[in-house]
């Protein structure tokens, strides 16, 4: 989208993406004529429609319909979107063999030490106390 967020409000924003007015940064964004809009401006910015930040629809207070379709609607939007989502209908096959073998590629990465240094635990580690240890303790503290 070529856009940078911000976490903080100055005078070099171009825009500001809010949810209600009355707070400081709006307040503050409209005295220094930097526009506020909903969420709906870049939701609809996004999806690739062509938004302008004046428009009656992208106001505060206005209803923001449509912002977390479903799959089936976010199809009907865009046609880039339906191309992305068309990957996630079609099954993957995998076969036994193709499954081991990523699985014991995965194992050989996770214990060798030149990748996950840190990721040997202490082979010696204290028994975890059993329900009759606790109760025993608990009895000669009281």
């Amino acid at each position: 989208m070529g856009a940078r967020f911000t976490p903080y409000l100055s005078r070099h924003n171009s825009l500001l993406i809010a949810k209600t007015g009355g707070v400081g940064k709006v307040e503050k964004a409209r005295e220094w004529d930097i526009p506020v809009v909903n969420y709906q401006w870049l939701a609809d910015n996004y999806a690739g429609q062509r938004v302008e930040a004046g428009c009656q629809k992208y106001q505060l207070g206005q209803p923001c319909e449509g912002v977390s379709p479903g799959p089936y609607i976010l199809e009907m939007i865009n046609d880039q979107f339906k191309q992305l989502l068309f990957a996630w209908k079609m099954p993957i096959i995998v076969t036994p063999e193709q499954w081991r073998h990523s699985f014991d590629t995965k194992q050989a990465v996770e214990n060798d030490e030149g990748v996950f240094p840190n990721k040997k635990l202490r082979s010696v580690a204290s028994p975890s106390p059993t329900f009759f240890f606790i109760c025993f303790v608990f009895q000669t503290h009281s």
